[in-house]
């Protein structure tokens, strides 16, 4: 993708072990932008742009080390992801998952209201067939609204509509 990240973990093990706090490349406002614009008007495809794999390509981009590679490709739909995270992190929700991977990279969950542009947020989003269901996204680059994956492309929400937010 646009910014693609210079480093990569290393995804042979089941598991990344922890690593140091993600710290953003200095040119991150531009990469994120680039990176936004490419995939503004990209669907949901499970396993390749997702609510997950939207929000690590954005913080790989920032960061400059890819973070995707235990997620892409990995899966096909909802069950699948479920499956995956449950394998991964031994956990059930995506919420459960976001805090799991927060911790091994040192990012830090805080208040809605301090999210920042990139960050990685959680709300609840409306689906196609009604309902709602949790999802991750970022901080637009006008730190008023999250984006996030939907079946047309990105679809933006008031920041005050997320629950959860983890600096990048």
């Amino acid at each position: 993708p646009v910014g693609a990240p210079k480093q990569s973990i290393n995804c042979s093990a089941r598991l990344i072990p922890k690593m140091a706090r993600l710290e953003r490349v200095d040119n991150w406002p531009i990469l994120l932008s680039d990176y936004l614009t490419s995939v503004r008007k990209k669907p949901l495809v499970w396993g390749e742009h997702d609510c997950v794999l939207f929000s690590l390509t954005a913080a790989s981009i920032l960061t400059g080390i890819d973070v995707t590679c235990e997620f892409r490709g990995k899966y096909s739909n909802a069950i699948g992801a479920a499956k995956l995270m449950a394998k991964l992190f031994g956990v059930t929700s995506l919420t459960e998952a976001a805090n799991s991977f927060g911790k091994r990279f040192d990012a830090e969950e805080v208040l809605v209201s301090f999210a920042q542009r990139g960050d990685i947020v959680e709300a609840e989003i409306t689906l196609p067939e009604g309902g709602t269901a949790p999802a991750l996204g970022i901080v637009d680059l006008d730190s008023r609204y999250a984006l996030f994956v939907g079946e047309q492309g990105l679809v933006r929400y008031l920041i005050s509509d997320c629950k959860r937010a983890w600096k990048i």
